[in-house]
């Protein structure tokens, strides 16, 4: 009772799209969090990560540490950018689809100013593009200190953990 290669396919998609779904939700969920709750929760990753280094003398775990943050800081710039639809958003924030800061830098035209009602419903896309988008800076930081970390933790065994003379020439 075998099944036929066109049902084990479907089944992988079904599995596919379920996964799909449950991270969309997850990420959703990370998005909605306050910043607070993100920092603490990359700072206990690391300082995990940290005892897990000082426990077994080998840093190479607090190096393990910063792929990870590097993966987390990684989806999460691509779940703003991608699951919250950053190149629609961006042509929100003008009222003609074009900018309006390009006709304010001294052009021929001279300065562009909204009247009144434009002018407030300007400001009001451009505050929920703001607030959308407000933890991208986080994003990009944690991704960086991930990198570093998982690059040059592990140096840090030479560091805390020297390997005297008499044991390097005993193996």
């Amino acid at each position: 009772m075998t099944e036929e290669p066109d049902e084990k396919l479907l089944k992988i998609a079904q599995v596919v799209a379920a996964s799909a779904d449950r991270l969309n939700g997850f990420l959703k969920r990370v998005e909605n969090s306050p910043l607070w709750k993100k920092v603490i929760f990359v700072a206990l990753l690391l300082l995990m990560h940290l005892a897990i280094s000082l426990y077994s003398k080998d840093f190479g775990w607090l190096s393990a540490g910063g792929g990870l943050i590097t993966i987390l800081g990684l989806l999460a710039i691509f779940s703003e950018a991608y699951f919250s639809s950053l190149d629609t958003d961006k042509m929100k924030v003008y009222l003609e689809g074009t900018p309006e800061i390009v006709r304010d830098f001294g052009s021929f035209w001279g300065e562009y100013t909204p009247d009144s009602e434009k002018a407030a419903k300007l400001n009001e896309r451009r505050s929920q593009f703001i607030e959308r988008y407000r933890n991208v800076w986080f994003y990009l930081l944690v991704t960086i200190l991930g990198t570093l970390i998982w690059a040059y933790s592990s140096f840090l065994n030479s560091v805390f953990f020297p390997v005297s003379e008499f044991t390097a020439n005993q193996t």
